[in-house]
């Protein structure tokens, strides 16, 4: 009669009539030598073969956001990056940055993220490796690529990591007004994320699951004695005349009286304005300091005119309240 026993955890095996045999650091030889010699005391003249049927196999589980959760053959020494390899690597929905390793009743946290220089993180038979969800965050506009995108929970600077997901902000983007929205807010948020220094993103705003970011583009508002009212985009490095001259002046421009309100002054809470003198470059050409003046993304400037445009938007009076009203237009 053919039978078969499954070595235990604790390196043993029962038979129904020797009882508990100990298998573990022998060789089959000695085995065998102690089962005939057991069986001899109990049985005439026993007859057996034995000999080993197959290998146990160390396993270690995956559980979560990755592509094949299950189990998984292991061999010495193999790697979390081996484990999450066989696994199929991580879905779209991953937290990408940590995990949560389980291993005899403890929970110990993982990079899933390593950096180069890191050792490897060994396996032991009997690990479970647990992928969380991480925060799904939509982004649009002004980025390489828009679209939706995990990021870790346990972030530092969930909006650096969202923009670097998205392959980073367009030169065209206004990183002074990215808008936050998110259905617990009443009104979009507006966030200032322009780096302090190279390569640095301020993040003001702990993201949440399922939130949004809208980059717009940098622009500028152009009001008063022009044919096109309205934003204008910019490139970037644009001087007050650039601005002025993208639309065509409207025969009643008062160009000795050109007015603009800065961003940062609106956004401050700041009443002021600047007013420059362009007559004489239209008029002849001649460069002078107001040529010279950058306007920022989110600047207003407005050309008043002589008389009240008919159909116009604004006159000459109360022009600076419209103004700031107009800056609405970016929040």
């Amino acid at each position: 009669i053919e039978k078969q026993y499954t070595i235990r955890v604790d390196g043993s095996f029962f038979h129904p009539i020797i009882g508990d045999v100990r298998a573990a650091g022998r060789t089959v030889e000695e085995l065998k030598a102690e089962v005939g010699a057991r069986l001899s005391k109990e049985l005439k003249n026993p007859a057996f073969r034995l000999g080993l049927k197959a290998y146990a196999v160390d396993e270690v589980a995956v559980l979560g956001e990755v592509t094949a959760q299950g189990k998984f053959p292991i061999r010495k020494g193999a790697t979390l990056m081996e484990l999450l390899a066989q696994a199929g690597g991580l879905n779209e929905k991953a937290d990408r940055q940590f995990g949560t390793l389980m291993r005899n009743g403890q929970n110990i946290t993982v990079s899933l993220r390593p950096a180069r220089n890191d050792p490897p993180f060994k396996l032991e038979p009997g690990d479970i490796l647990y992928v969380h969800a991480g925060l799904r965050v939509a982004i649009s506009g002004e980025v390489m690529t828009p679209g939706v995108y995990s990021i870790s929970r346990s972030s530092t600077d969930p909006i650096a990591d969202v923009l670097k997901a998205a392959g980073g902000p367009k030169t065209t983007a206004a990183l002074g007004r990215v808008k936050l929205m998110r259905p617990t807010l009443p009104a979009p948020q507006v966030l200032d994320i322009v780096p302090k220094q190279a390569g640095q993103v301020v993040t003001l705003e702990p993201l949440e699951d399922g939130d949004t970011l809208v980059v717009p583009p940098r622009q500028a508002m152009l009001l008063g004695g022009v044919a096109e009212q309205g934003a204008l985009a910019l490139e970037g490095g644009e001087s007050l005349i650039d601005v002025i001259s993208a639309s065509k002046l409207s025969p009643d421009a008062k160009l000795d009286e050109i007015i603009v309100v800065r961003a940062e002054d609106v956004k401050a809470g700041r009443d002021k304005k600047e007013i420059y003198n362009l007559q004489q470059f239209f008029e002849s050409h001649e460069d002078g300091e107001a040529v010279k003046v950058p306007i920022l993304d989110g600047d207003l400037v407005y050309v008043p005119v002589k008389v009240k445009s008919e159909g116009g938007i604004l006159g000459n009076s109360g022009f600076l309240n419209l103004l700031i009203m107009a800056r609405s237009f970016f929040l």
